[in-house]
């Protein structure tokens, strides 16, 4: 077993913490190259084989899922502030009651050590997909819901995570139009504060 952080936003932080979400994706990143088939490993990773050209020769190369493999856990790094000099507690801007920021300041999720995480994540299923085969049961599992928007009508869950997807990749030529590869990782909610 093997454990890796994963980064979450603050709305996403709350739809874990409230029970909505049990399911995520990142995009895969594509290296140049033509992308030839996905494969597990002996220990059961899931890893994307493609052809790429570094000389006349093509070599087969791998890229690894960033979730593991089923059994695996990921601490969930968010956005926090410690709450004294000596560290001994820790504020999450997901929950965070006070009226003022924390004295020491919000620190990025990115620098969020493991011993200050409070949610542990286990990998129950990885697959990599495009992110248009999503279904609406799947956009709810993401931590999305349909809404109703006065003027425009009705936001499926699907319509939401596509919104939220774009404000987050599409300056990459990543967004939902773009249709990219992802990874996706289904999981289980194993211990938080």
């Amino acid at each position: 077993m093997t454990e890796r952080p994963i980064l979450m936003n603050d709305e996403m932080v709350r739809a874990i913490l409230a029970g909505r979400k049990t399911m995520t994706r990142r995009p895969m990143p594509l290296p140049e190259g033509e992308w030839v088939e996905l494969r597990r490993d002996n220990d059961g990773t899931l890893r994307m084989w493609h052809q790429r050209a570094v000389t006349r020769w093509p070599m087969m190369m791998g890229t690894c899922s960033p979730f593991g493999i089923p059994g695996d856990l990921l601490y969930v790094r968010e956005c926090w502030a410690p709450a004294c000099d000596n560290g001994c507690c820790t504020y999450y801007r997901a929950t965070y009651k006070g009226h003022r920021p924390p004295y020491y300041g919000w620190k990025p999720s990115i620098h969020m050590p493991k011993k200050r995480a409070r949610i542990w994540l286990r990998v129950e299923r990885v697959w990599v997909g495009q992110v248009q085969e999503m279904s609406d049961n799947d956009a709810h599992a993401e931590g999305f819901s349909a809404t109703c928007r006065e003027g425009e009508g009705l936001y499926t869950a699907s319509m939401n995570f596509a919104r939220v997807w774009d404000s987050i990749y599409a300056d990459r030529g990543l967004g939902w139009d773009d249709n990219p590869w992802v990874w996706a990782c289904e999981f289980e909610v194993m211990d938080h504060d």
